[in-house]
């Protein structure tokens, strides 16, 4: 594969890399003393082809490799990327600006999300039907590389869940099952990244990596709201609700049932007003997939009968 070019012109390193933390939701004591999904990272470990994998310790010494990172024309390959470039922007200092600028330059690659679309390109998830895949790393390692790694991700004594032990520990003085397993999913995660089709370019990739790095922080960090004016919300529209409920009671669209102590909707009485109002508009009667009248509530809002349309906004 011929080395991609960057926005100078120059040819654009590719690394692998991964984080190894605290356990999610796990105490740790101060200054940190963050408890939340977004743990303290212990160690970077990164592997570049045709160079030595390493080890990087210390916050500070983190965030400035990464940065550099960052700040260049590297394309970072991860696996769940989201969950680690949230640890390095909650963790690391470094301004969101430069996350967003790496994301529009397309220069961040995900195996996991890789995976899934070509699952999905394939028919291969759909077959799966309600069982599902799993796109984890130890998978995606079993299916291009041919190794099985599942005794190094289970158990209460593997070094993945154990790495709080470690911070604050020279690198020298670590045990080397801890920094091999660090440095194996780089270099399994870079293996896969080429199995996979290296470094080609697709819109969807760059896409829902983007997006799940954003719908991450939105997770860890959605705004603020104030809790009395929620509960009034709530309380303000559970009361239209109810309203609504008995106009659709009084018109025999909603029957009580006492012994489930919820109301029962008459779907084909519904379909029946629906066809009625749409065909009164002189438009076309929405159906669903197998010809029945829609009663979706976008259905519901185009109807011009007032009982119909409140229904379908409650």
């Amino acid at each position: 594969m011929a080395p991609r070019r960057g926005r100078h012109g120059m040819k654009t390193s590719i690394v692998s890399w991964d984080l190894e933390s605290y356990l999610i939701g796990t105490e740790y004591p101060e200054p940190v003393g963050y408890t939340g999904a977004c743990p303290k990272p212990v160690c970077l470990a990164y592997t570049t082809a045709g160079e030595p994998s390493q080890i990087v310790v210390g916050l500070e010494e983190m965030s400035r490799v990464i940065r550099q990172w960052l700040e260049d024309d590297t394309l970072m390959v991860l696996h769940n990327g989201a969950f680690d470039l949230a640890v390095v922007y909650k963790h690391l200092n470094i301004p969101l600006a430069l996350f967003i600028d790496k994301f529009n330059r397309g220069q961040v690659r995900d195996t996991q999300i890789r995976e899934t679309l070509l699952a999905t390109a394939s028919g291969e998830l759909a077959a799966a039907g309600k069982k599902g895949m799993s796109f984890s790393l130890a998978k995606l390692t079993l299916k291009y590389l041919g190794k099985d790694v599942s005794h190094l991700k289970a158990g209460d004594d593997v070094w993945r869940l154990r790495y709080s032990e470690l911070d604050g520990v020279p690198l020298e003085e670590w045990p080397e099952a801890a920094k091999d397993y660090a440095l194996g999913d780089t270099v399994d995660t870079l293996a896969i990244f080429h199995a996979q089709g290296g470094d080609t370019i697709s819109p969807d990739e760059l896409n829902q990596t983007r997006s799940a790095f954003d719908l991450r922080l939105m997770a860890l960090w959605a705004p603020n709201v104030d809790k009395d004016n929620v509960e009034a919300f709530v309380s303000d529209h559970e009361e239209l609700v109810m309203k609504i409920e008995q106009r659709m009671a009084d018109k025999g669209l909603l029957t009580w049932v006492e012994k489930t102590g919820k109301y029962k909707l008459s779907q084909n009485l519904l379909r029946k007003y629906v066809e009625v109002d749409y065909r009164k508009q002189g438009i076309k009667v929405p159906r669903t997939e197998k010809g029945a009248v829609s009663t979706s509530g976008e259905t519901l809002q185009g109807c011009v009968t007032p009982l119909l349309r409140g229904w379908g906004e409650a």
